[in-house]
């Protein structure tokens, strides 16, 4: 069918339409049969009007977006921006092993592995709240980072003792059923001298504590980079 001009003509398909040879029964409203099995033939091309390459299907079972040569199942590597995740809620999460998405409730991306999902980036900052062991009158903060990876600083007040320095609680509760590791290193001199006094007291999906084995010095500032996992 070809319409050199005009806007009268109207062409209507009505059926399946088949492409290329053993196309006889199409099964599908456009059903396309390559012309071999290997990458030196394709099976669909898409250009623009330059013509550069916008998406082909290669007959070895490889697509290519803006290359005719992926090197991959899927290969988007010659773009420059970036592609577009899945994005959706908990709630939305597909029971699919390998699903990769970014989760708007937690405001993370996620993988599922095993029948579980991991969380593997974030962008919501926990809070802390001072234990007893950081003494009378000290100062907790969450300095930098998310629920994932962060800093955490604090300032002891007068009379420390043993036990719990501070309570972090993430922004968003990590999967339940899942266990969760906190890892914790020195970020200043007096933590690095005093880290032996210091231990993961707890941990869980909603929180962990940062806990003294001794008793830490008086009106010091320590400095924790955390990094918790599940």
């Amino acid at each position: 069918m070809y319409q050199p001009s005009g806007t009268g003509v109207v062409s209507h398909l009505i059926g399946n339409l088949g492409i290329g040879t053993g196309t006889t029964s199409p099964g599908a409203k456009v059903d396309v049969i390559g012309n071999g099995t290997t990458s030196s033939t394709f099976g669909l091309k898409v250009s623009n009007s330059t013509p550069t390459i916008i998406f082909c299907v290669r007959d070895d079972q490889r697509v290519g977006i803006l290359t005719t040569s992926p090197v991959l199942t899927v290969d988007a590597i010659a773009a420059t921006d970036g592609i577009g995740l899945p994005t959706g809620t908990t709630a939305q999460r597909p029971s699919v092993n390998g699903a990769i998405r970014l989760n708007s409730t937690v405001g993370g991306l996620e993988i599922r592995v095993g029948g579980a999902y991991y969380r593997i980036t974030g962008s919501t900052t926990p809070t802390i709240a001072a234990g007893a062991a950081a003494g009378t009158g000290p100062t907790v903060t969450v300095d930098s980072g998310n629920d994932l990876c962060h800093q955490v600083t604090v300032i002891t007040g007068t009379s420390p003792t043993t036990g719990t320095l501070c309570t972090v609680t993430f922004n968003q509760a990590l999967d339940a059923g899942l266990f969760t590791f906190v890892v914790f290193s020195p970020r200043n001199a007096a933590t690095a001298g005093e880290i032996a006094k210091f231990y993961v007291g707890s941990t869980g999906n909603s929180s962990y504590t940062i806990s003294c084995a001794a008793a830490p010095t008086a009106s010091t500032t320590y400095i924790f980079h955390v990094m918790a996992k599940q």
